[in-house]
């Protein structure tokens, strides 16, 4: 069998996040994307818990099983990394946490992609303060993240 992956044009991206914040929709989103420029396109879900020490190991575990393709999953020019978080204070703090162990394994993280924010339409003072906190924790990202980009994705 030839696992080389010589003269192979892809690109592989991971979506990575804590439980519920909208990982494999902004993946299934990112493909059906991916499929309209034209681009041949698979999407694949690989549900695994976060923040506990069980994500860090079966991203170890993947490694290992995967001996040889090692140098694919971290060229920046082949593989990066999208976390998805919410702008809440402690799945913001996994998301950190996540960021920090995806650099130890020398991943490329090419953005973060922020989830479930309320929209800008929604005008009802019950939502306000929701609103103000969104947005500080959004600028926190910002800060904290620099200079990855951070996208976010509000719901219509």
């Amino acid at each position: 069998m030839n696992t080389s992956f010589e003269g192979i044009s892809m690109r592989i991206i991971f979506f990575a996040g804590k439980g519920g914040v909208g990982k494999t929709s902004i993946a299934a989103a990112t493909g059906i994307r991916a499929a309209e420029m034209g681009k041949r396109t698979v999407v694949l879900s690989y549900d695994v818990p976060l923040p506990g020490d069980d994500y860090f190991n079966a991203i170890e575990d993947l490694f290992q099983r995967l001996r040889g393709v090692d140098k694919i999953l971290t060229d920046p020019e082949t593989t990066s990394v999208r976390l998805v978080t919410n702008p809440e204070k402690i799945v913001l703090k996994e998301t950190q946490r996540a960021f920090m162990y995806f650099s130890l394994y020398k991943m490329s993280i090419d953005s973060i992609v922020m989830n479930r924010i309320l929209p800008e339409g929604l005008k009802d003072s019950y939502f306000q303060v929701w609103k103000e906190s969104q947005s500080r924790h959004i600028e926190k990202a910002r800060e904290v993240f620099r200079p990855i980009p951070v996208w976010n994705f509000s719901r219509a």
